[in-house]
């Protein structure tokens, strides 16, 4: 959910906050996009007329994550060694 729409159906930051309980400033720290759980309180108080889209809140992967928080994790294989390792 964009913010610029929520300002157009409210009209103001400050209607906004009024509206739901929390401060200007809090409102002029959202960003491009309100926050998932304000969004979705939104999207309820407005009666659908704002809409949260989960795609938007989607965790994007870059092509190259990988390389900076490391490879995927491979699956797990049983080792032949182990029962010989445990006395077992």
């Amino acid at each position: 959910m964009k913010t610029q729409d929520v300002i157009t159906r409210f009209g103001s930051k400050a209607k906004i906050a009024k509206a739901m309980g929390i401060t200007k400033q809090a409102v002029s720290q959202w960003g491009e996009k309100v926050p998932l759980g304000t969004a979705a309180l939104l999207e309820k108080a407005s009666n659908g007329e704002l809409q949260l889209n989960p795609m938007d809140y989607a965790i994007r992967r870059r092509k190259y994550d990988s390389d900076v928080v490391g490879a995927a994790p491979q699956p797990l294989t049983p080792n032949p060694d182990f029962g010989e390792q445990h006395g077992a």
